[in-house]
């Protein structure tokens, strides 16, 4: 039995990452730039391709073997039928884009799981406790996450289009939330101009948010209060990396006067 759950388990985790990752060696590739620069190890990120496209490989003939493994065409248990079914869909769908980014899909991922499991009506009642809370909390978990995600999203969004049921103070509301302060973060300095007040504090913010998304919008605004706090080292150091990191960047900050 517990074998028979490993089996699955380990299927099933295979069928979330392995479509995302296997048709998708440039993605993974961004993600180990994302891990190397975040554990200091630049002189990593030459690898990234080159690690991602065997790793993507790795994967996706595991998911084969596994899947092959499992003989999802003998399965007669029509809860069984519905999960391979959708899973295929999903996996034809990955195809063409990467559906697994979007939380409706994760989560039919999840229920096939649910389906997939083995069969519970001669377990303990225990393990049937187990299971039960273990959906509520998920479910719990999933609403929970979902309304603290809504709050910071009213920020990028038009203002026509945001919920009315908050304040329309929406930095202020993205700020209260406790999954995605860093989001919210990053809206507050891109939203807030810079001063000769605020420049120093808004270098030491902006260098910081580099690790979180070092997008031209947020080299710019640093480039920029490097400049006004008279830190011309910094300001040329980060116009350089910028330019070679995004070459159609021409001259995106004229110096302060």
């Amino acid at each position: 039995m517990f074998k028979q759950i490993a089996r699955i388990l380990i299927g099933l985790t295979f069928v979330f990452s392995g479509f995302v990752k296997g048709i998708d060696p440039w993605g993974s590739a961004y993600k180990f730039t994302d891990y190397f620069n975040a554990f200091q190890m630049p002189w990593l990120t030459n690898l990234a391709f080159a690690l991602g496209i065997p790793i993507a490989a790795l994967v996706t003939l595991s998911l084969i073997v596994i899947t092959l493994a499992m003989r999802p065409w003998h399965a007669r248990d029509p809860q069984h039928q519905l999960a391979w079914g959708v899973l295929a869909v999903i996996g034809l769908h990955s195809m063409l884009e990467f559906p697994l980014w979007y939380g409706p899909f994760q989560m039919a991922v999840l229920l096939c799981i649910v389906l997939l499991w083995p069969q519970i009506d001669n377990r303990s009642q225990t393990i049937k406790d187990v299971l039960r809370h273990t959906g509520i909390v998920t479910v719990a978990a999933t609403a929970f996450i979902a309304t603290d995600y809504a709050r910071v999203r009213q920020v990028f969004i038009p203002a026509s289009q945001r919920w009315n049921i908050w304040p329309s103070d929406v930095l202020t509301l993205a700020k209260s939330s406790l999954l995605f302060g860093t989001t919210a973060d990053f809206a507050a300095f891109v939203l807030t101009p810079i001063t000769p007040d605020n420049a120093a504090l808004m270098l030491q913010v902006g260098e910081n948010m580099l690790h979180y998304s070092p997008e031209p919008q947020v080299i710019r605004k640093v480039i920029q209060a490097a400049r006004m706090v008279g830190d011309v080292a910094s300001a040329e150091r980060h116009h350089a990396l910028l330019k070679a990191a995004f070459p159609q960047e021409s001259d995106p900050v004229k110096p302060t006067q």
